[in-house]
């Protein structure tokens, strides 16, 4: 019914549809430590009770507070996509936060934490397009499209943050992908 002729060709040909399924996993997040003030990770740590923080430091003096792309990085000291009984990965802990402490200061040693050790919120989507093409002449056609991107509406959680200062957003997922976009469209081809 492509071609459209016909009443019956008129009504139920021209039509077309698409579909994209997406599905990515988290990305690996690092977490960084923010120099000279008190890091404050939220709680007691569960690992072995001892209270975790401590001061953004370069214990190992290798001169990283300066003018430098460098950071400064804690102790890892328990696995942070582990909840050790605490309830993670939702939007207000996505993380144990309890798994790092800062480097003590005069320690002469840098964070031991390696890089992408937390896994971020993944995210996935369906997008679906409707088409309808009605010819009007040979050579000329008009296209209708109707066009849905994250068409279930599925919140996507942005990434946490991952700076610990004794700002109130470490491990906390503040903000969300796109929701649910719908347009239309129409052109004509000639």
């Amino acid at each position: 019914m492509r071609d459209q002729h016909g009443v019956v060709g008129r009504l139920v040909g021209g039509w077309e549809a698409s579909g994209i399924l997406i599905v990515n996993s988290g990305l690996p997040l690092t977490v960084s430590e923010s120099s000279g003030g008190l890091i404050s990770y939220g709680y007691t740590s569960a690992l072995n009770g001892a209270t975790t923080g401590g001061y953004g430091n370069d214990a190992a003096g290798i001169g990283i507070l300066g003018n430098t792309n460098a950071g400064l990085r804690p102790n890892m000291i328990g696995n942070p996509n582990s909840g050790y009984g605490q309830p993670i990965h939702n939007h207000l802990q996505w993380f144990y936060r309890g798994a790092f402490a800062a480097p003590l200061p005069g320690s002469g040693q840098v964070g031991n934490e390696k890089r992408g050790v937390v896994e971020g919120p993944g995210f996935n989507h369906i997008d679906l397009g409707l088409f309808r093409n009605f010819r009007i002449f040979e050579s000329l056609n008009f296209q209708f499209r109707a066009e849905a991107y994250n068409v279930l509406n599925h919140t996507n959680l942005g990434n946490p943050g991952t700076t610990s200062t004794s700002s109130s957003s470490f491990g906390i997922i503040t903000g969300a992908r796109d929701n649910r976009v719908l347009q239309m469209a129409g052109k004509f081809r000639f």
